[in-house]
């Protein structure tokens, strides 16, 4: 059984004497999952449950996943006798997956970004899982880098941020390049989902505009020079 978070899965079972159904076998069958992030229930997003009824030898759960284990087990076992060989199904509860999307494409990892310092990048990430996009994901994206020299902002406001909120499990936000980096990379998480590294993120700084040669005490030799920058110089 493969699951999203939070998705539910009907699990249909059925008492057997060899091959052949067990109309008579009426009662309960007892439920248990490995993890307790793995929620059985009798009815579809219902309250947690050990035991569901079975009747004319027919009995079915629901099993939804809260959170992503790396893989875990579904039991059923005839409650009135124990001595029925159990039933069991291995589950995954796959995580979300975070994917770069520029233009009209989706992927892993996100188109090279080389902008001048100073300048912003647009970035758009949206939360995937085994059905498409999970349009019900709330919550909010967190964003780090180990380089001081790449900054998060908001797309729209400008104003600085370290994580940005999912809208119908869409996230946009901006880098900003704060001081030269090269090839260097970015990081976003979201609960239940992998994370996703973002590179490369290249950030120059700009040539001049132009510059002028002076020979201010007439020997005939260039003593000074003015540089004029693409942007306003900031000491250090």
């Amino acid at each position: 059984i493969f699951l999203d978070p939070n998705e539910s899965a009907i699990v249909r079972m059925a008492v057997h004497a060899g091959d052949t159904l067990c109309t008579l076998c009426s009662g309960m069958i007892a439920l248990a999952s490995s993890d307790p992030s793995l929620v059985l229930s009798s009815t579809k997003d219902g309250a947690k449950t050990d035991s569901v009824v079975s009747t004319g030898g027919l009995a079915s759960a629901w099993i939804r996943g809260i959170a992503a284990p790396d893989s875990g087990w579904f039991f059923a076992t005839l409650a009135s006798d124990t001595s029925v060989r159990s039933a069991r199904a291995p589950v995954v509860v796959q995580p979300w997956r975070l994917r770069f999307v520029a233009g009209g494409s989706i992927s892993d990892t996100m188109r090279p970004v080389d902008r001048l310092i100073g300048d912003t990048a647009q970035i758009t990430v949206k939360v995937k899982g085994r059905n498409g996009l999970c349009s019900s994901c709330t919550g909010s994206i967190h964003l780090s880098s180990s380089q001081a020299g790449i900054g998060f902002q908001n797309a729209t406001t400008g104003v600085a941020l370290d994580s940005v909120a999912l809208a119908s499990g869409t996230a946009a936000f901006a880098l900003l390049g704060k001081s030269p980096v090269s090839r260097d990379s970015f990081h976003i998480s979201y609960p239940s989902a992998t994370s996703r590294t973002g590179k490369p993120v290249t950030f120059r700084a700009a040539p001049p505009d132009s510059s002028r040669m002076f020979d201010r005490n007439g020997d005939g030799r260039a003593d000074s020079l003015v540089v004029y920058l693409h942007r306003p110089w900031v000491a250090g």
